[in-house]
């Protein structure tokens, strides 16, 4: 091993960061589909309207299933599979080139190779959920792959930043599994979010902290969609408490994560009631809203998954520049 990361290596994590910056920019430019409502303003796929390029509007107009839809509605459904096309061969890219470099660094094309895997169920995903007109469950599965899709290109850009045979960070058992439920209750609360979305659910309860008085409301499903996604929030709040608890006396890059996250979900609570009353005091900013509500939600299970990568590969140690091993 030379004390030099090799210049192909460096390439390769850059090529990973910014599959990894576009992948996050497509999870966000489908939420703004979402909320809308431009999901099924291409009525067809892969095509939208039997074309390639559905500009400008075909004879008619833009009728889908007995919608008319505006042109910027088509824009941002046929941007968002635009970009999913893009960052679809920016990862199969990444694949191929990971196995010319597994001499270098035998571990990339691993991990390149299960982002290749959820890309392809991520397609078939995105083809159920335009058949199945954007069915709230369909929303929160496409949802639910596009965050493993960015799961494995995050890993493949930490891998890539890191020597070919790293060490983790030695911490307690209880920490590391702390960081995992975090995980978990971050993608959870955000496939939750994503059906009180499609279910147009947002506004049903009105605001804290009761849903119209009642904590748990029966018969209404949109309402106990709705406060099964505040529970989970709540509950997802409460870990970042525990898991600053009992990483204290973990490794300082361990400690520093689990404060990161707890802000982070800080950030992501106000996000949400925001939200939350933006439906009665000021619509007009709802959308804007609940796109960077999403986005923010991003970014915990960014934070999140970083500090498991810490625990397992230890601290970056490669630099974009080139800088030496450390």
């Amino acid at each position: 091993m030379t004390d030099f990361p090799d210049k192909r290596l460096v390439a390769f994590r850059g090529w990973a960061v910014l599959t990894t910056l576009i992948t996050f920019i497509l999870i966000v430019v489908g939420s703004a589909t979402r909320v809308t409502d431009s999901g099924m303003s291409c009525p067809d796929w892969p095509f939208c309207y039997g074309q390639l390029i559905p500009f400008p509007a075909p004879e008619g107009g833009y009728i889908s299933q007995g919608h008319t839809y505006m042109w910027w509605q088509v824009a941002f459904e046929w941007g968002h599979r635009l970009l999913a096309k893009i960052t679809g061969l920016m990862i199969l890219a990444a694949f191929i080139w990971s196995l010319f470099l597994r001499k270098v660094h035998p571990r990339l094309w691993k991990v390149a190779g299960i982002a290749l895997l959820f890309l392809i169920s991520q397609v078939l995903v995105g083809g159920l959920t335009i058949k199945m007109s954007n069915l709230h469950w369909t929303v929160a599965l496409h949802l639910g792959n596009a965050v493993l899709v960015l799961s494995a290109v995050s890993w493949l850009m930490m891998t890539a930043s890191r020597r070919p045979i790293s060490r983790g960070i030695e911490v307690n058992a209880r920490a590391k599994k702390a960081f995992y439920i975090m995980l978990l209750l971050v993608y959870c609360t955000m496939i939750m979010g994503a059906m009180v979305s499609s279910a147009h659910a947002g506004g049903s309860c009105g605001g804290l902290f009761s849903c119209q008085g009642s904590w748990m409301p029966k018969g209404d499903f949109q309402q106990l969609l709705h406060m099964k996604h505040r529970y989970l929030a709540l509950t997802t709040f409460i870990w970042t408490i525990v898991l600053m608890i009992v990483a204290k006396r973990e490794d300082p890059q361990v400690r520093k994560s689990a404060r990161l996250v707890h802000m982070f979900v800080l950030g992501q609570v106000a996000f949400g009631v925001a939200v939350l009353y933006s439906f009665e005091n000021y619509p007009d900013y709802y959308q804007i809203l609940s796109v960077t509500h999403l986005a923010w939600g991003m970014l915990v299970y960014t934070m999140t998954l970083i500090g498991i990568a810490k625990i397992h590969m230890g601290p970056k140690e490669l630099s974009t520049k080139g800088i030496p091993w450390h």
